[in-house]
């Protein structure tokens, strides 16, 4: 507990009760990267599990929540029932308190969903969900009673009130509620609800599940609302996979990024993946109406593999639920389902040269062709979108996709596209495109003519949000600022760095109507992309994986060359960093224009990038 200076067990001062939270867990039980096939320490709900165990350990008393997107994810995606059994499992042998709903737990459809937690012992919390007679769906909240000593002889019984929202946001364009003739509420109108209901049944503290994160783009979003409403003691967030507190929020209206507070109210966002445990502490005092109020509280974040510790054990608990389900997945990633008769790499994805990333955005555009009816079509283009996950980063020089021809394991699929989403089809504009492009493009460092040897890539932008396109040509002038951070928030940049748009050497408009081809992680939220807005998309129910196995059983190979191109910078290079493989795979028409400048200190291969010609 934090030290304020007096004894927290004197019952004439505050006592003290832990609230630990994870969020996005995604089915990620074990440190372990199937698509890599080898050991993650930086993840897993196991390692989480052992972290959790010390932090109960040191605390008079503790309830441990999950924000939402625990239950299907890219792991166990290959598995009958995706592994949920195994999550499920899981997270009651560690002892959930309560688990709210996110958006990923609509994957597989709204009755999936129900089949998955109902009879089991997880107790699942949303105020969110209202069936057709305007009713939740879902218990709206729980009460825990934890009884904490407040002297040698005696204990105190606090009642706290847990609750969920889902705001409809989150979900973006999905048939999974309608179809079940389900609908969201108003995440503020259902909070009060929920809170009302808590504080009537004798909760004395309510803690909130907010499947929502922080956003710097609109002033006071959501979170700073549902703090305000004075109704919750502590606020759990989640959804954008990022992290509270720290400094990346200085400045956001109401919050305090050092302290850990939205308007007042203790909250925190425990990244994704199981790689961080989220604390708030929780200082009470006696209250002659409430019984117990906060006057007191601490925040903070535990990594599973913190840089200057020791890991935490892996949960025994956690291992043993989710052994079937781990051994199943080593043996079928091994499994060959597909051929390719070329390579497919990553390593100069950033380039505008990436077979690999440009067969995704491809496959994905076709899948969306062959689900868009053609009345609504008619002669729409559609634009593939898709990134190179496996390329370098902080994964490092081997983090990148490189596939030879031949048989293709289903491993080796997963790494051109980790992950499970559907193919997605959402009706724009050339703005639309353009706006989705200068998202991506916000990857490169801002480069003046005659500037040399400065670093091309942000090494804070994460591959997973540098969409590249199939069927669209652009040029890209680095020269201009980048118009989003590497987080996604806008800058008010502009004119932005995407000039010359064209689909089929037809110049793109801003007001061309366009179909984007993307996945539903894109559609709701994923990588802060702005979504066009509309009722008229078209959900399939292929997943990335599956269009790229009927794609490339297909033989559907896009063109080769670039993606894009640079706007020429006269006498000026760039470091362009890879993995050291790529010497094997440097694109004839590039080779002029890549100087090999050897492997640095941090293993990566350094190559000097001429600019003047683009």
């Amino acid at each position: 507990m934090p030290d304020l200076g007096f004894d927290p067990v004197d019952q004439d001062q505050l006592i003290w009760i832990r609230v630990l939270a994870t969020t996005d867990i995604h089915a990620e039980l074990r440190d372990f990267d199937y698509a890599r096939n080898r050991a993650d320490p930086n993840k897993g709900l196991s390692r989480a599990g052992g972290l959790i165990a010390g932090l109960r350990r040191s605390a008079p008393a503790s309830l441990l929540l999950d924000n939402g997107d625990f239950l299907f994810g890219r792991p166990f995606s290959e598995l009958p029932d995706r592994g949920a059994a195994a999550v499920i499992e899981s997270m009651i042998r560690l002892g959930y308190d309560a688990v709210n709903l996110g958006n990923h737990e609509l994957d597989l459809g709204f009755d999936t969903l129900v089949g998955a937690v109902n009879g089991t012992e997880l107790s699942v919390v949303s105020a969110s969900f209202l069936g057709p007679d305007g009713a939740p769906v879902f218990p709206v909240g729980r009460i825990v009673e934890r009884a904490i000593p407040v002297a040698s002889d005696r204990r105190a019984v606090v009642r706290i009130g847990i609750t969920g929202v889902l705001p409809p946001r989150c979900l973006g364009p999905s048939t999974a509620l309608g179809a079940a003739n389900i609908r969201l509420a108003d995440p503020e109108e259902a909070l009060l609800a929920a809170a009302a209901h808590l504080r009537e049944q004798g909760a004395q503290i309510v803690v909130l599940l907010c499947h929502e994160g922080l956003s710097t783009e609109d002033g006071e979003d959501l979170p700073q609302r549902l703090a305000k409403s004075g109704e919750i003691d502590a606020l759990v967030l989640g959804h954008t996979h990022e992290t509270f507190p720290g400094p990346a929020w200085t400045g956001l209206p109401g919050v305090d990024p050092e302290a850990g507070t939205v308007h007042g109210i203790p909250a925190v966002m425990p990244g994704s993946w199981a790689n961080q445990v989220g604390r708030i502490d929780l200082g009470l005092a006696s209250d002659p109406v409430l019984g117990f109020r906060v006057v007191a509280h601490d925040v903070g974040l535990h990594a599973v593999n913190p840089p200057n510790a020791d890991r935490p054990p892996n949960a025994p608990a956690v291992l043993t639920a989710s052994q079937g389900a781990h051994a199943a997945m080593l043996r079928t990633y091994q499994e060959p389902v597909v051929n390719t008769d070329r390579s497919l790499f990553t390593f100069f994805a950033q380039l505008g040269y990436c077979p690999s990333t440009r067969m995704c955005a491809a496959a994905i555009a076709r899948a969306v062709a062959q689900a868009v009816p053609d009345k609504t079509r008619g002669s729409l283009p559609i634009v593939g979108l898709a990134a190179p996950f496996m390329c370098g980063g902080y994964r490092g020089p081997g983090d990148y996709v490189e596939i030879r021809p031949g048989p293709i394991s289903r491993g080796e699929l997963r790494r051109m596209s980790p992950h499970s989403d559907l193919v997605i089809g959402i009706p724009g504009t050339g703005r639309d495109l353009r706006f989705w492009l200068e998202r991506s493009m916000s990857a490169f460092h801002q480069i003046l003519p005659g500037e040399h040897a400065v670093e091309l890539i942000d090494a804070g932008f994460p591959p997973s949000d540098f969409d590249v396109p199939f069927g669209v040509q652009f040029t890209l002038d680095i020269s201009s600022p980048a118009m989003c951070t590497s987080r996604g928030m806008a800058t008010g940049e502009a004119p932005g760095r995407v000039q010359d748009l064209h689909i089929d050497g037809q110049p793109v408009t801003d007001d061309m109507p366009l179909i984007i081809a993307t996945t539903t992680h894109r559609s709701g939220g994923g990588g802060r992309f702005p979504i066009p807005q509309t009722d008229a998309a078209v959900v399939t129910d292929v997943s990335i994986a599956d269009a790229l196995v009927d794609a490339l059983a297909a033989g559907v190979y896009p063109a080769t060359g670039r993606m894009f191109n640079f706007a020429p910078l006269p006498h000026t290079r760039a470091v362009f960093s890879t993995g050291p493989r790529a010497m094997a795979y440097i694109p004839d028409d590039a080779r002029t224009r890549l100087k090999p400048l050897g492997v640095g200190r941090d293993g990566f291969l350094k190559m000097l990038l001429n600019l003047s010609a683009g």
